[in-house]
């Protein structure tokens, strides 16, 4: 994080460790209230003006490797079968070095193949190149990161600084080269939030200054807090927070909140903080007038608001989210294999209730028909099966026009109906016949013969 802050309420043991020598979040001001519809349940409304101001921006260091031997074996893969004729006695040599007959790469690497640092690389820029000595092929490798990012370190790892010298061919215990990138990022809709009470949401929008409420003393908050995700996480502790530490920010002052601190009998931990915002001339339960940013009229009930600490979570949705259109599919099932696999994201069973929960039925057989396992079956309409019609491509006239016959390997008949099914189907129908259940289709032609 870019701006972090130590807490303003803490606890003892939070000082001895020496935590607040190393925040990992940042104060800000909360106003707990239903708004504009985009915070429901968990979720919360960011202030845009704050987040312009630093709010949440965080720096990512991320490192990519390249291994010597697989750039050898990508050097070698493209040979062909008439230069490995050639160079077959000759041992497969890389070099870092720049290609000087390709203008486009000369303002990105140096004359050893090597970005710059500090070089500012984007989607597709080449920062890697590499040329093979036996057959002479140049390899190139791309950055493939989003977002633009700021080359920060280049390091040859299990390279001793003496094997470099005289020369860029590089030794046999060289091992890897790693380029370290900086990415700056600033929160978006889609990122999680969190404070100390586990109450964690999304961003549900990101919304102007002018037109958040505001209090009658000016102040704009920073995040909007939906009250109803209090009573379904019982976050308690986030209101008695959010009190405290209002509480220490108009008194100056820094409070020790250990668990049952102030639990003496006569005061509770929520009278004795309403007690310290009475003295200030505030609300006893810390409650304000706000009035609304886009009418200017004031709010018909009192506002909730004060200071918690927020924590930003790495589940940024700019690396959660994907398009696949295409992909592996599971041999056995013929459906989308998971994200782990190299597949897409999971379609399971409460997004597909909440596609129906909207009557978006045509998207929901899109998404779990069209675009999964579709598969086209026939129908025998005299034995009511399914595994048993097959398609034999018939000569006519000794000529090369192929006709589709389907023909029931069963009961012999040729006539059947064509249906569009999942392929999971019939994986189960084939599974049931193993144990001896037979499975049988009710067409609109045969359906009086099978139902009495």
């Amino acid at each position: 994080m870019m701006y972090p802050q130590s807490p303003i309420i803490s606890t003892v043991m939070y000082s001895d460790y020496n935590f607040e020598g190393y925040p990992i979040g940042t104060n800000v001001i909360i106003a707990v209230l239903a708004y504009s519809g985009f915070d429901m349940e968990d979720a919360i409304v960011l202030n845009k003006a704050s987040l312009e101001r630093g709010l949440f921006t965080d720096i990512e260091w991320k490192t990519v490797y390249y291994d010597f031997n697989e750039l050898e074996k990508e050097c070698e893969s493209k040979v062909t079968k008439v230069e490995e004729a050639f160079h077959s006695e000759a041992k497969t040599q890389i070099e870092f070095k720049r290609n000087p007959a390709d203008p486009h790469i000369e303002h990105l690497l140096d004359n050893d193949g090597l970005p710059h640092v500090g070089l500012i690389v984007r989607n597709g820029d080449v920062v890697l190149s590499v040329h093979s000595t036996k057959t002479g092929i140049w390899i190139y490798k791309k950055y493939e990161g989003k977002k633009a990012a700021r080359v920060e370190s280049v390091k040859f790892l299990g390279v001793s600084p003496d094997s470099l010298a005289g020369g860029r061919k590089l030794p046999a215990e060289s091992k890897k080269v790693a380029i370290t990138y900086c990415m700056k990022r600033v929160p978006e809709v889609g990122d999680k939030f969190s404070n100390w009470h586990g109450q964690k949401g999304v961003c549900g929008t990101l919304l102007p200054s002018e037109d958040l409420p505001f209090s009658a003393s000016g102040i704009v908050p920073d995040i909007i807090f939906n009250p109803h995700s209090v009573a379904s996480r019982m976050t308690i502790g986030m209101l008695l927070e959010i009190m405290a530490a209002k509480a220490a920010l108009l008194k100056g002052e820094k409070y020790d909140v250990e668990p049952f601190k102030y639990s003496n009998g006569n005061m509770s931990a929520a009278d004795i903080c309403g007690k310290k915002l009475k003295e200030v001339g505030y609300d006893f339960y810390g409650e304000e007038t706000f009035y609304s940013g886009t009418s200017g009229e004031e709010l018909e009930a009192t506002v909730f608001c004060g200071s918690a600490y927020y924590l930003k979570f790495c589940h940024v949705v700019e690396e959660k989210y994907q398009v696949c259109s295409v992909g592996e599919v599971d041999p056995k099932t013929q459906q989308p294999v998971n994200r782990g696999k190299s597949g897409a994201v999971r379609f399971g069973e409460m997004e597909r209730d909440t596609i129906l929960s909207h009557g978006a039925v045509k998207l929901t057989m899109d998404r779990l028909l069209h675009n999964s396992d579709k598969y086209t079956a026939y129908i025998c309409l005299g034995c009511h099966t399914m595994l048993y019609p097959v398609l034999q491509h018939v000569e006519e006239n000794l000529q090369d026009n192929l006709k589709e016959n389907k023909t029931c390997n069963v009961c012999r008949k040729s006539k059947v109906h064509k249906i569009c099914i999942p392929y999971v189907l019939v994986y189960l129908i084939a599974e049931l016949s193993v144990m001896g259940i037979k499975v049988k289709f009710c067409t609109e032609d045969n359906c009086s013969n099978i139902i009495p």
